[in-house]
């Protein structure tokens, strides 16, 4: 089980790009009622917090990949 998930987050992870894309695009349309500068903020926000869990599930999967394969 710990195999699948990590080869799942560790090697099919970056497929999902192209959906964190549009779904942040999507996001930034919707969100056109605000001021630039509460636009700022909440986009620089968001993309610490995207950044953040892409990279947490990334060390998961590595970590799963790796340690609890067997």
């Amino acid at each position: 089980m710990g195999q699948l998930l990590g080869f799942f987050f560790f090697f099919l992870l970056p497929f999902f790009f192209p959906f964190f894309f549009f779904l942040f695009r999507s996001l930034h349309l919707s969100f056109q009622i605000f001021t630039p500068i509460a636009a700022f903020f909440f986009l620089k926000s968001f993309f610490f917090f995207l950044l953040f869990f892409l990279f947490f599930l990334f060390f998961l999967g590595m970590h799963l990949f790796c340690i609890h394969r067997f």
